[in-house]
């Protein structure tokens, strides 16, 4: 198992030649790309390299596909070969580096500043997202805390094999279609989950602590269109539930290939994505983001627009906050702010490092630093609603809620206004006992 390669801030162009899953840089990959663009300019129908984060301009990768076979279709005259990697690609004036930045390792995983499942690369020991790393701390929030009092979180992600995962980058990316999932579906997911994560994980010591991890966003792309690829490196196949105007729908990613969905609506989609063996139960259990708006257009449609670029801070202290109990802040890489959302009571959804979805509001701390509290989390997008559930990938404690104190008198206040009311009736009783005796006595 071959380390996960990590998240950086940008990722460089790439052109793909040949047959033999190579990548090559310099010059003449630059020429070859020249010549490309140039030849589909000339045919009449640009190319748009995709980068879903950027509402000023493309950036990202381009697939080619046979036009009869199934595969994501060039736009006409011609179109950019399929990057050999896992991640979405920018071009070198694209946000989140300078253009003279040097070229960096093919298919790493992406950085979570730019958006949910994309992002740009950053230098590993082998290319390919998704080997075991033996030196990864295990998910949780580190124990050295800063000068706020937060530690860095270190959330679990999925793994693959390095083998498996470069077979699955360098295959040919083909269109795939969502179909809706009925209510007994949905029924039949949950009781295949069921042995492999409880629904509510949180225990008598106050963790939230569950096994599903957070998604590699490596194993996520964009065409030339902003349609979603997912990568499956696994040998059995890859089933992706995500909610869809109301509606569950789910994508099927067959083993050690690439999928291509249309996702016309624009906006962020959480999603929950495992293995589905033939026998026993869902494996590979983990949540991720990625974004919509992207489609293929048909014969003089207008094409899509690039996504807007989201609103994502580095660095955040965030803290959750129970009705059962509160942890202590903690920090995450990157938050993404995605503005009050309707459908869980105007509460501000985030993103936890670009992928895991969250709703809470913003406060501060006593020093004045920016302090998102999260109220609900949505352990699996899909096929259950947010709640206060454990966040997939991470192992945060509580400590238990404070119950009010409350003075004796607070404690008594019952019977002390009984034994009040007693005192009086009897003085009232004893009093007008007095009375009556002494009129009896001055009686003639």
């Amino acid at each position: 198992m071959a380390s996960v390669p990590q998240k950086s801030a940008r990722m460089s162009m790439e052109v793909r030649v040949g047959t033999g899953g190579f990548t090559h840089r310099g010059p003449a990959g630059i020429a070859a790309a020249v010549v490309v663009s140039m030849f589909t300019l000339f045919a009449g129908t640009p190319v748009s390299v995709a980068d879903p984060y950027d509402g000023d301009d493309g950036g990202g990768s381009s697939y080619s596909g046979g036009g009869d076979g199934g595969g994501v279709q060039e736009p006409a005259g011609g179109g950019a070969e399929e990057p050999s990697g896992g991640g979405v690609q920018e071009p070198p004036e694209a946000p989140g580096g300078p253009a003279d930045a040097p070229a960096e390792a093919p298919g790493g995983a992406q950085d979570p500043a730019d958006g949910p499942g994309g992002g740009t690369q950053e230098p590993a020991d082998a290319p390919g997202g998704g080997g075991a790393q033996d030196d990864q701390p295990s998910g949780g929030v580190a124990q050295e805390p800063d000068a706020e009092g937060g530690g860095m979180a270190t959330p679990t992600e999925t793994q693959a094999s390095q083998e498996d995962y470069t077979t699955a980058s360098a295959s040919e990316v083909v269109e795939t279609t969502s179909t809706e999932v009925s209510t007994q579906e949905i029924t039949t997911y949950e009781e295949s989950i069921s042995s492999t994560v409880s629904m509510s994980t949180l225990t008598t010591e106050l963790t939230l602590s569950s096994p599903v991890a957070l998604w590699n966003s490596g194993w996520i792309s964009y065409d030339t269109f902003y349609r979603p690829v997912f990568t499956n490196p696994y040998r059995t196949p890859l089933s992706v539930l995500y909610d869809y105007g109301g509606k569950t729908q789910v994508v099927t990613v067959a083993p050690l290939q690439r999928a291509a969905l249309n996702v016309p609506n624009a906006g962020v989609y959480n999603f929950t994505a495992m293995t589905r063996p033939a026998s026993g139960p869902a494996t590979n259990l983990s949540v991720g983001s990625f974004s919509g708006g992207g489609y293929q257009p048909a014969p003089g449609q207008a094409p899509p627009q690039p996504p807007q670029k989201l609103n994502t801070q580095k660095n955040v202290l965030v803290q959750v906050k129970f009705d059962r109990g509160t942890s202590t802040p903690f920090r995450v890489k990157a938050l993404t702010d995605l503005g009050a959302d309707p459908a869980v009571n105007g509460s501000t959804k985030v993103l936890l490092d670009e992928e895991i979805p969250a709703w809470g509001q913003w406060s501060k701390t006593d020093k004045g630093e920016a302090l998102f509290v999260i109220s609900q989390t949505q352990t699996l997008p899909g096929i259950k609603r947010p709640a206060q559930g454990p966040l997939p990938g991470y192992n945060i404690k509580l400590a238990s809620a404070e119950k009010p104190t409350t003075s004796w008198i607070d404690r008594n206040q019952t019977t002390l206004i009984s034994v009040a009311v007693g005192v009086c009736v009897l003085a009232l009783a004893g009093a007008g006992i007095m009375v009556f005796t002494k009129r009896r006595h001055d009686a003639p």
